[in-house]
């Protein structure tokens, strides 16, 4: 919860006339005697900045609430009791006089004690029964606490739980139940306090946390959360279930994998429908991990993966900085959905099983790459992720023979965002391995911000790895340079002279600002598909050919074309012209055969586009082109 706390502990001098016929007053103990202070006081935010606000949720203090302070001397906490209602309030109390360290908590709770004064440890409770609050959570489980050397100035609260959310979408349900086999969710709490909030030691005494109404009266249908302690990547909870009560019938659902819920995040865990079906409606999930795991099928490109194919799926979730993923984690392959921020600082090898990396949920996953993937035999998904090179090489993934020296059966990616920085390209081959490649790649519905001349699949001229690729599929994309001049950009780029047997479908995409002698480069192909791709430029006359789509090596006719419809606009080079290919030799039929000519409009078919964020608008008549999102 955002609450904003002021604690006013309003300053004031006791002036004492003492009489020299009158004895002195009685001395109080240090600890009994009582000065008050003023502090200002927040409490840690990052909840309510994700999900919460998202519900609407606007959170106010009602007049009735207590935060506790330790001050080092007494060994009871100091209560401070709000003064009024409101978004923001003040909070009255008194402190031992001469204190020099504090321990600011909330909610106050008498039985509070501090276990340990060197390391700060002090025991508080989180409540294993829950009071369901409708787009929110129950107070008296919003555990946040800070240590302090001064109550001068702001203290922002440290959040010290995590939040399940729940969506109640059917009457009747009188209690929901959350439970781990291996740790405790709730209970009695050894909560370590540091100056940045920082926990560990804890000691709770409940593996499950219940929700329900004061009066066990049906909750309304809506979304709750349940306050949790957090659990980890290195200690995830284990057999994590929810149980649901409904019109008296208890029903249960059981995570097959690990759950990790990181400090001050929300983690969906469904809606009620998913166990109490009604009418047939098929239940929705908030979670990618939550609805593979409940049996629904995962759609990446054109594969479909499920559970009951592929195995049970690892979800791993980053806090509040990037986690960066070990080798051990992805290089045995399978199903891995990623949460938040990620980074490799190694170069995995992707070759003993397919490894599919999903984001979680409909906001991308970051995962920037120290080091290149090295990718041989199987395959591998990518869906939802933000793709980045931080380690300054030149390209993401790199083709590697494997031991078994099987080549790499098919690389998937859907709905990615590809910033290249300095990378000249997204797939290469490893110099040492030049027999090997991929033979089917499919790139679908992403994005790649080009700031250098880039191959996006580059194959040397010199190998003979060439004659692995069978397909390529590269439809609604978006790829545009990121400066302000025109950055050469091939799909696929081939300059050797060995016939290949390779299909390519190149459909509405848009290339801005990327003209280059060969949106696809090769010496021949098979077969090419080809319609609604929308090419613009602002300059390219430092490009000393024709812009095209397809620039063939070996002037002979594709053999099966099916290319139409296509739009460029933009400034070329002098004596030269937009063109689907270049003319065949000795006036003989060229790659041209079948294909009906590049469309250069009079005016601009882009209205808006801002290449920091990759978003683009089509001008009117030309919505049909570039990619169909």
């Amino acid at each position: 919860m955002n609450r904003n706390i002021l604690i006013s502990l309003a300053a004031f001098a006791a002036l004492l006339t003492v009489s020299c016929e009158k004895p002195e007053p009685e001395k109080k103990p240090a600890s009994l005697l009582k000065s008050p202070a003023r502090i200002t006081v927040s409490v840690d935010d990052a909840l309510t900045k994700t999900v919460l606000g998202e519900d609407g949720l606007s959170v106010l203090w009602d007049g009735t609430e207590s935060l506790g302070v330790f001050d080092g001397i007494a060994a009871a906490p100091n209560k401070f009791d709000a003064a009024s209602a409101g978004a923001t309030t003040s909070f009255t109390g008194e402190v031992s006089e001469g204190a020099s360290s504090f321990i600011v908590f909330y909610p106050y709770q008498a039985e509070a004690v501090v276990s340990d004064a060197a390391t700060a440890t002090i025991k508080v409770r989180m409540p294993s029964v829950q009071q369901a609050v409708k787009n929110g959570y129950d107070p008296a489980a919003g555990l946040s606490a800070l240590q302090v050397e001064s109550l001068d100035g702001a203290v922002k609260l440290k959040n010290q739980f995590s939040l399940l959310k729940v969506n109640v979408d059917q009457d009747g349900v009188t209690a929901i139940t959350v439970s781990a086999t291996n740790r405790k969710l709730a209970g009695g709490i050894a909560l370590k306090v540091s100056t940045n909030g920082g926990s560990n030691g804890d000691a709770p005494t409940s593996n499950s946390v219940t929700l329900k109404n004061a009066d066990d009266s049906a909750l309304e249908q809506g979304i709750y959360y349940i306050a949790v302690r957090p659990s980890s990547t290195t200690s995830p909870y284990q057999g994590f279930a929810m149980e649901v009560v409904k019109n008296g019938v208890s029903k249960t659902r059981t995570a097959s994998n690990n759950l990790v819920v990181a400090r001050n995040h929300i983690l969906s865990i469904g809606k009620v429908s998913a166990l109490f079906e009604e009418g047939g409606d098929e239940p929705s999930y908030d979670s990618r991990y939550e609805a593979y795991m409940a049996g629904e099928d995962i759609v990446i490109g054109s594969a479909t993966i499920n559970k009951s194919t592929h195995g049970n799926a690892t979800l791993l979730t980053a806090e509040d900085t990037p986690v960066v993923i070990n080798k051990s984690q992805i290089e045995g392959g399978g199903v891995v959905f990623l949460k938040g921020s990620f980074s490799t600082n190694t170069n995995p090898t992707i070759s003993s099983k397919d490894l599919y990396l999903i984001a979680d949920s409909d906001e991308n996953a970051d995962l920037a790459l120290g080091n290149v993937f090295n990718i041989a035999g199987k395959s591998l998904m990518m869906y939802g992720l933000n793709l980045t090179m931080t380690g300054g090489k030149s390209s993401f993934l790199s083709v590697n023979k494997n031991a078994s020296g099987v080549n790499m059966e098919s690389f998937v990616m859907d709905h990615c965002l590809v910033t290249g920085g300095t990378a000249t390209s997204f797939i290469s081959t490893n110099s040492s391995y030049k027999d090997y490649g991929v033979k089917n790649i499919s790139i679908t519905n992403s994005k790649f911000a080009i700031s250098v001349a880039t191959n996006i699949v580059n194959v040397t001229s010199t190998y003979a790895g060439i004659s692995v690729y069978k397909s390529l599929v590269f439809n609604d994309n978006y790829v545009y340079s990121t400066t302000d001049a025109n950055v050469a950009t091939s799909v696929f780029g081939y300059s050797g002279t060995v016939d290949g047997q390779m299909s390519v479908s190149l459909n509405r995409n848009l290339f801005y600002n990327t003209a280059v002698a060969g949106t696809i480069k090769h010496y021949t192909l098979l077969s090419a598909t080809a319609s609604k791709n929308l090419y613009w430029t602002v300059d390219a006359s430092g490009l000393n050919a024709n812009p095209k789509m397809f620039g063939m090596g070996h002037k002979v006719p594709i053999a099966t074309v099916n290319v139409t419809d296509n739009v460029a606009y933009g400034p070329v080079a002098s004596g030269k012209r937009w063109s689907i290919a270049d003319s065949g030799e000795n006036s003989e039929p060229g790659p041209n055969t079948g294909m009906e000519a590049i469309t250069v409009p009079e005016t601009d078919p882009i209205a808006t586009a801002d290449v920091k964020t990759g978003t683009f608008t089509m001008a009117t008549g030309y919505t049909s082109y570039g990619p169909q999102l």
